[in-house]
């Protein structure tokens, strides 16, 4: 490693990197064939097995002639390509093609990485991040040379030489489920970052890129509390922001640096903590209240959005509490109400199998008059009336377990509508508590057995009542 460093970075008289390359420029006042020997060693000891590289040489005054120090295998090639056993004031230029494997991408000089990262636009390094690790999946940039040092780590992927575990999808997931439901971030539609993947954990490290990444932190806490971000250019951007009235602002990226911004991350993880929106219009609120319709969230702006909320707390508690109660209060009643219909059915499908057995009775008792008294009594004329009046009976039987059939439906739907609308409330946190599906598939269940037994109750004293007339003479 001391020695790739002291040859491609140290003394290279120039050096390139960025995402996919790696390139240096090394001038050698002589050259020989145990410097190409050196030069193999140390690249096959160093550069990662994931990347490929070309090492060619040619003479400083000559670059039409070049050749490849990968096909330099014995000392007669060298004096086959060179011409002689030295040679003066040769070039050597090392390019390394860098590629994702395993999820890591190497960094073979950080600070020229970082030059480079730094020389472009911000909507342009936040492009080439969101290829790379969204589409390319990679999560480590690992760095090749520093092996000391571990210069960024985040919540969706680290820079540095030790790898670090991330495994941040519940976090993620959240957020991006609120953002959802809260806002628009119009114009970066191709971007999926949250701010918790650019909130530096290494705190000493100073590098442009790891300034950048603070711009960014802020750039997506703005996105994840206003109502709409707009893309200008690669530079500029506008936010809008809804509340009592609404509010635009035309930034560019290095303006968030400014400290009327200093708190903006601190707001949105104070906002995302919690799963309401009262935070996030509260934020909106204060946002420009005091600040001349600019956006404005310092120490001063957070402090005083966080005061403001609690004194909405205590004042809405009561009425908080007041609203639970009274939402428990119509659960309950509305449990009643299913409870009672349940019975009510019940109720007529008893009600009419006693009617059926009085019928039965009353026939039995008409019949003994009958025999004491067949002269003021037609015993045709009764059976007859015993048959009408059990057919009818048997059709309304028919038509009570079709009402019953069509009333659980009715009571299912009227239960599901039900927690439908106090979902859409402030106690939906007690719905599946208070109000479980179990409940109503007891119920209907119960419901089914119970009109079933009464039922079959009911056609057999039907069915005895048509004997007990037909076999009586």
């Amino acid at each position: 490693m001391k020695n790739f460093c002291d040859l491609f970075l140290n003394k290279s008289r120039s050096i390139t990197e960025d995402f996919s390359k790696f390139e240096s420029v090394v001038e050698f006042d002589e050259f020989c064939y145990e410097d190409t020997l050196l030069i193999k060693n140390i690249l096959g000891n160093v550069v990662s097995k994931r990347d490929n590289f070309t090492i060619k040489a040619h003479e400083f005054d000559n670059e039409n002639y070049e050749v490849d120090l990968l096909e330099i295998v014995e000392k007669d090639d060298f004096d086959t390509f060179f011409f002689s056993d030295c040679m003066k004031n040769i070039i050597i230029e090392l390019s390394i093609t860098k590629c994702v494997k395993n999820d890591c991408l190497s960094i073979y000089n950080f600070k020229v990485f970082d030059s480079f990262c730094s020389s472009l636009s911000e909507y342009q390094l936040l492009n080439i991040l969101n290829e790379y690790i969204f589409s390319k999946n990679c999560r480590h940039f690992e760095t090749i040379t520093d092996i000391n040092e571990q210069f960024f780590s985040g919540t969706l992927y680290s820079i540095g030489h030790k790898k670090k575990n991330i495994d941040n999808n519940i976090i993620r997931d959240d957020v991006i489920s609120q953002f959802r439901e809260i806002g628009q971030k119009i114009g970066y539609e191709n971007l999926s970052f949250i701010p918790e993947d650019f909130h530096n954990f290494e705190k000493n490290k100073n590098s442009r890129l790891n300034q950048i990444f603070k711009i960014f932190e802020k750039f997506f806490s703005i996105i994840f509390i206003s109502n709409k971000v707009i893309r200008i250019d690669d530079k500029n951007f506008k936010i809008e922001i809804i509340s009592e009235k609404k509010v635009k602002e035309t930034l560019n990226f290095h303006q968030l640096m400014n400290i009327r911004f200093s708190e903006a991350y601190k707001i949105y993880t104070w906002v995302y903590s919690a799963k309401t929106i009262d935070k996030i219009d509260i934020v909106k609120y204060f946002l420009y209240l005091e600040s001349d319709e600019e956006i404005i969230l310092d120490k001063d702006m957070f402090e005083t959005i966080k005061f403001s909320y609690s004194q909405y707390l205590r004042e809405n508690l009561s009425k908080f509490i007041d609203v639970q109660n009274k939402a428990i209060i119509a659960i309950e009643d509305n449990l009643k109400k299913f409870r009672d219909i349940r019975m009510s059915i019940g109720s007529i499908l008893k009600t009419n199998s006693f009617t059926v057995l009085a019928f039965f009775i009353s026939n039995y008792i008409i019949k003994e008059i009958s025999n004491s008294q067949s002269k003021q009594l037609s015993i045709d004329v009764i059976k007859k009336s015993g048959y009408f009046i059990c057919v009818i009976f048997l059709l309304y039987l028919i038509l009570v377990m079709l009402q019953t059939f069509f009333e659980a439906k009715r009571v299912k739907k009227d239960y599901n509508d039900l927690k439908i609308i106090l979902k859409k409330n402030i106690v939906s946190r007690y719905v599946d508590e208070y109000l479980p599906d179990k409940f109503i598939r007891g119920e209907l269940v119960y419901l089914k057995n119970y009109s079933l037994v009464v039922c079959l109750i009911w056609g057999i004293e039907i069915g005895l009542m048509f004997l007990y007339i037909f076999f009586n003479k």
